[in-house]
């Protein structure tokens, strides 16, 4: 983990879903697997975090597609 020195601050805890919100969608859709967000399903809608954030890009998301 980075230090918290450098203004760095985690926007997923690899645990649980602390910090997000989930909209138009079943909030069980969502799971942490594996330290990874994952969508368990169709109509999985969209996350968001529960603070607003500056200079939030570049980050340092990988979006991957379903699973086969």
């Amino acid at each position: 983990a980075r230090a918290a020195e450098d203004g760095f601050v985690p926007l997923f805890n690899g645990k649980d879903l602390t910090g997000w919100k989930v909209y138009a969608a079943k909030a069980d859709v969502w799971k942490v697997e594996d330290g990874i967000l994952v969508c368990a399903d169709k109509g999985g809608g969209w996350l968001g975090t529960d603070r607003d954030y500056e200079q939030l890009w570049p980050a340092d998301i990988e979006h991957c597609g379903p699973r086969s």
